[in-house]
């Protein structure tokens, strides 16, 4: 069921669209929307830690935990973004989008979602490893759609140098200059 809307979804969105013709009301519901989301991921990075408790571990005094943890705080800044990431050893994403890029990421409001996961070697090597593969296997895939010969340049008299396709992936990282013969 990955990436289809359910019932739900879309009468949030159809409603949503309904309300968001007016710009006061679209302002309105980003803001909240931020700050709560921004609200809840302090009160779960906290856990069972009291506010002063977590307060110390992220070098802020606990009046400001308790701020940061208030859905209607709006005085969150980049800096203190970054401060709190850094001590939890998480990322922070923060961009411009339009409205429909903002639906569509703003939808997943899940403890998965809202719950980074700290850090961990493994897991970032496994995601390369993952890239690499998508990469090798598109270019793979490249390779075998085109027809069997291809053109990799120009001899003197101008007819073209051909070149048989590559069953292997030797040789993708060099440039067509070095494959000429």
């Amino acid at each position: 069921m990955d990436g289809e809307r359910g019932p739900a979804d879309s009468r949030r969105l159809s409603s949503l669209a309904e309300k968001f013709r007016e710009k006061r009301y679209r302002d309105g519901y980003v803001a909240a929307h931020t700050r709560g989301v921004l609200a809840r991921q302090m009160r779960n990075f906290r856990g069972e830690l009291t506010q002063a408790e977590f307060g110390a571990e992220i070098d802020k005094r606990q009046t400001v935990v308790s701020r940061l943890e208030n859905p209607a705080y709006g005085g969150w800044s980049l800096r203190t973004m970054l401060e709190i990431a850094r001590k939890r050893n998480v990322a922070v994403f923060v961009r411009f989008v339009d409205f429909p890029t903002f639906l569509k990421s703003s939808d997943d409001l899940s403890d998965g979602a809202l719950r980074p996961q700290p850090y961990d070697e493994e897991t970032i090597n496994e995601l390369a490893r993952e890239e690499e593969h998508t990469i090798k296997e598109s270019a793979l895939k490249a390779i075998f759609s085109v027809e069997p010969q291809q053109a990799v340049g120009q001899s003197a008299k101008g007819a073209t140098k051909l070149a048989p396709a590559n069953d292997s992936l030797e040789g993708l990282e060099q440039s067509p200059t070095s494959q000429r013969g």
